[in-house]
């Protein structure tokens, strides 16, 4: 294709498929309610206490763009269920918001456009944002639960008269949490 079309059609085309799904998962996100929200869910323990393990999602929304920071997230533990995100807007904190985007609307393509109205502010030193050398294997498990958090935090969003029914006892208990 660069050959035959040569490099500015080339980048000309791939900006505007960002930009095409960056505009559909903005129109996507507006019509979620303006406002906060907070989440969190917890995982029982993390292998080496019997304290639960927090994970806090604030879900920002305004005029078709997410916020998400997870400040209240339990530091990083010993066992490997850290996340090492590098500070960055990490697929596993995506995944949700991906089946969300392309659900509502099925013309999305899937790329990184459809991710520029979604922003993070991840602390280091948490479990979604280890340092080395925090043990990191097992991090599909606090993923899961991240991302069951996401979808309770946008259920009541976009389903306030469904919210309840997906709201377990599970995740309204607030266990002791560990010190910060």
């Amino acid at each position: 294709f660069v050959e035959g079309h040569g490099v500015a059609i080339f980048r000309c085309g791939r900006d505007g498929i960002l930009d095409n799904s960056e505009t559909k998962a903005r129109e996507v996100i507006k019509r979620l309610r303006n406002g906060v929200y907070d989440f969190c869910d917890y995982l029982d323990d993390d292998l080496v206490s019997r304290i639960p393990v927090r994970l806090r999602i604030r879900m920002t929304v305004k005029d078709g763009a997410v916020h998400m920071d997870f400040t209240g997230t339990d530091p990083e533990v010993k066992a490997a269920y850290n996340i090492a995100t590098f500070g960055r807007l990490h697929e596993w904190f995506t995944m949700r918001f991906t089946s969300f985007l392309s659900t509502h609307d099925s013309t999305i393509v899937i790329n990184a456009g459809m991710y520029r109205p979604i922003t993070a502010t991840n602390p280091v030193g948490t479990l979604l944002n280890a340092e080395f050398p925090a043990p990191v294997v097992l991090r599909t498990n606090p993923a899961r639960r991240f991302n069951d958090a996401v979808t309770l935090a946008l259920i009541p969003i976009s389903h306030p008269r469904r919210a309840t029914q997906w709201i377990t006892p599970r995740s309204r208990r607030q266990p002791k949490t560990r010190p910060q």
